[in-house]
C-alpha cells in the first residue's frame, strides 16, 4: 500500500485508521470515497503479492490433511459456494476479485 501512497503498516491498520475517522467524524461522502481507495489499493497490493492464490493454495493444502468426511463436508460446502456465485454474477457482475468456485479442484468456475 506504500506505493499508492498510504501510510499504513498492514491492512488491519488502514481499517483502524478508518473505523476511528468514521466514529470521530461520522459518515461523509469524502470519507466513503477515501474508504474505498484504501480498499482498492489494499486489494491492488494484494493481488500484486498473489495473497488470494497463495492462500486458496494453503486451504487445498490443509483440506487434504483432513480425514474423508470432513473432505466430503468440505466439497459440500464448496457446492455451495459454487452456486451462491453463480447466482450472484448476473446482479453484480463479473466478481473478478472474489474467489472462484471452489467445488472443482482446479478452482475453475
Amino acid at each position: 500500500m506504500a506505493e499508492a501512497g498510504y501510510p499504513f503498516p498492514d491492512p488491519e491498520a488502514a481499517a483502524e485508521d478508518l473505523s476511528r475517522a468514521y466514529r470521530q467524524d461520522g459518515d461523509s461522502a469524502s470519507l466513503r470515497r477515501r474508504e474505498i481507495a484504501v480498499a482498492t489499493a489494499d486489494d491492488e497490493c494484494a493481488l500484486r503479492a498473489h495473497v488470494p492464490a497463495t492462500e486458496l493454495a494453503l486451504r487445498r493444502d490443509g483440506a487434504q490433511s483432513l480425514p474423508v468426511t470432513r473432505r466430503r463436508e468440505l466439497t459440500d460446502l464448496g457446492a455451495v459456494h459454487c452456486a451462491a456465485y453463480r447466482r450472484a454474477q448476473p446482479v453484480v457482475g463479473d466478481l473478478a476479485h472474489a474467489q472462484p468456485c471452489l467445488s472443482s479442484p482446479e478452482g475453475g468456475r
